[in-house]
């Protein structure tokens, strides 16, 4: 009786022993096959305030060198990065006024040795947004996100077309805000006249140029920047004078076409008084 005691424990203890280490294995085995990008393990952000039990700073400063570490370990793994904006807004949840990790994200969500799939990429510009503005002040953050919309996102989408000119035109909201507060580099103001163009809003162009002709005081740059304004309002003037030139031979044609051109200009257009206009015409001012 005794020695059927002994075995069954015997037998109980291997089966536990054997047991466990299968656990251990299998689990040891699923770890290695997770990809760096499938191992997220911070809870939804709406939780973390709560779980942090009052210590959100610190929280935050520990998923800050989690986000690091993530990414240190995503670049050496050749990954793309799926939880890049899952980490910044789980900082900024417990503590919005960490603003380096809005850097951080427009780092870590662009550069990846994997091309980033255009969601996440959206995603990223979207949180980015949210932080420019949720602190209006902030150039720094103004200038992330509207590079990232201007330079990241917009050059993802195809030429000419209208999601791409919407990616352009928000991210241009921001980087004139940008501008407006010194953030970014030395061309920027250059560079936001340029996109404001290239999306049809040469007035505002003219009107940022001349804002920030204001607002410079390094020498070289304001030269620079009084060059580009004369080359723009040039452009308008004689975009100008031309549709002048155009009203005046549509109205010499309208009125005396038979009377050479300079005789015209002294004589001037027909009277809607005297019945000499075409109906069609009356429409027409002198």
């Amino acid at each position: 009786m005794r020695k059927e005691i002994v075995l069954t424990l015997i037998l109980t203890a291997a089966t536990a022993s054997l047991g466990s280490w299968l656990r251990l294995s299998s689990t040891e085995h699923y770890l290695a096959s997770q990809h760096v990008e499938d191992l997220y393990y911070v809870p939804d952000a709406d939780w973390l305030p709560t779980l942090s039990l009052g210590h959100r700073a610190a929280l935050a400063d520990l998923l800050w060198m989690r986000s690091l570490v993530y990414y240190g370990e995503g670049i050496g793994a050749r990954m793309t990065l799926r939880h890049v904006v899952d980490y910044a807004a789980a900082i900024t949840t417990l503590d919005d006024s960490f603003l380096p990790v809005y850097r951080f994200t427009t780092t870590a969500a662009a550069y990846q040795l994997q091309t980033p799939p255009i969601e996440d990429l959206v995603r990223a510009a979207n949180f980015l947004e949210a932080g420019a503005r949720r602190h209006p002040e902030s150039g720094e953050i103004a200038w992330a996100a509207g590079s990232f919309w201007s330079f990241e996102l917009a050059p993802r989408y195809p030429a000419h077309s209208s999601i791409r000119r919407t990616a352009q035109a928000r991210g241009a909201e921001y980087l004139l805000r940008a501008a407006r507060r010194g953030a970014g580099p030395a061309w920027l103001a250059f560079s936001n006249a340029g996109i404001l163009m290239q999306l049809g809003s040469r007035e505002r162009a003219i009107q940022h140029l001349e804002e920030m002709y204001e607002l410079t005081t390094d020498p070289q740059i304001r030269a620079r920047l009084g060059r580009d304004l004369a080359s723009i309002r040039g452009i308008a003037e004689r975009e100008a004078t031309d549709q002048a030139l155009r009203d005046a031979r549509t109205s010499w044609h309208d009125n005396y076409p038979y009377l050479p051109p300079m005789l015209y200009e002294l004589v001037g257009p027909r009277s809607v008084l005297d019945g000499s206009m075409r109906p069609a015409d009356t429409s027409r001012r002198p």
